[in-house]
């Protein structure tokens, strides 16, 4: 399985001494309506993929998006 572009994102070094590299993964269990989904969804009515790596699943989180921790792994 390739890794995914996040995850090369996230382990590219060097970082400046001040930052801190992290990898958030988000499981929404139930539809959120500010998740913006960027895949195909015929259901939505939207007939295309948005990203161009449509096999991570993203999604675009809108600014004041308020949601509850359940675990962190």
């Amino acid at each position: 399985e390739l890794p995914s572009v996040a995850e090369e994102f996230a382990s590219r070094p060097p970082m400046p001494r001040n930052k801190v590299q992290a990898l958030f993964t988000f499981d929404f269990p139930r539809p959120c309506d500010t998740a913006i989904k960027l895949t195909r969804d015929e259901s939505r009515g939207i007939k295309e993929d948005l990203t161009a790596i449509p096999e991570e699943k993203e999604v675009l989180v809108a600014p004041y998006t308020l949601f509850e921790v359940g675990s962190i792994d």
